[in-house]
């Protein structure tokens, strides 16, 4: 997974965060918390090296969760790639189970 910094705020790439080329997509949810994304369009300058494999300098849209600074979000993007990285079944459904149990137990809903 990679990393990305917006306004401070670390985001992983395809989990709480996503860019897609200009105009591409109209709107995408977190994978981790479901909320709607935030975005901005048509940025220009960032290198996106580590998301196109270029490095070139493209014009993108960014969508990125506006929960992504919570404690709760933090820990559940960590529990939410661990249950993709896991070749367990069995252990991606706990790790799941603990994921649904900070979501519903999250204070800002």
């Amino acid at each position: 997974m990679f990393h990305i910094y917006i306004n401070g705020t670390r985001y992983c790439v395809g989990v709480d965060c996503f860019i897609f080329g200009p105009g591409k997509i109209k709107d995408v949810n977190c994978k981790t918390c479901h909320t709607g994304c935030k975005e901005r369009r048509n940025i220009k300058g960032r290198k996106i090296k580590y998301i196109s494999g270029t490095g070139l300098d493209k014009t993108h849209d960014e969508f990125y969760c506006p929960k992504s600074d919570k404690a709760w979000h933090k820990k559940g993007v960590k529990l939410f790639v661990e249950s993709q990285r896991t070749e367990s079944k069995r252990i991606s459904e706990l790790i799941r189970k603990d994921l649904d149990d900070i979501l519903k137990s999250r204070s800002d809903v």
